[in-house]
């Protein structure tokens, strides 16, 4: 889904910058790789199951990698590279910048056609049967894998 990856990466610079280290801009990094090879939800899921704590500069290549491999068909020659080469480093830098200069509120934080994803519909958007619903009711066209509406 368009967009998607742009939400993932949110704040990864500013948590990187709060708790000193790389750890979310290369999660973030990743998940944009997740997003290419169509299993940005999945590799999102297991992520948010498995996250290190905060004090930690946990998600490094080898747990982005390990945590990758928990999500079938994600793990290959052309995933690997961009998570040991930061291949999205630049997209990740973009998304923050677009984060901080619309003063969101936190994470996560999803707009929809300029329409900021209200707190009651923002959990949806992680929703694989859901997501779909959430772009309708904003005005965007329906690209969320389940059920059209």
């Amino acid at each position: 889904m368009p967009g998607c990856g742009r939400a993932a990466q949110a704040d990864s610079e500013g948590l990187d910058d709060r708790l000193g280290g790389s750890g979310a801009e290369r999660a973030a990094n990743a998940l944009r790789a997740a997003l290419d090879r169509g299993k940005f939800i999945e590799f999102h899921d297991v992520l948010f199951a498995h996250q290190p704590q905060e004090s930690v500069d946990g998600y490094t290549d080898a747990f982005l990698l390990r945590m990758a491999s928990q999500v079938k068909g994600l793990r290959g020659k052309e995933f690997d590279s961009a998570v040991r080469t930061m291949k999205y480093r630049e997209f990740v830098g973009a998304s923050q910048r677009a984060y901080e200069s619309v003063g969101a509120p936190g994470t996560p934080t999803f707009f929809v056609n300029d329409t900021l994803v209200p707190d009651d519909l923002r959990e949806n958007m992680f929703d694989r049967d859901m997501v779909g619903m959430v772009l309708v009711a904003l005005g965007g066209p329906d690209q969320g894998p389940g059920p059209a509406n």
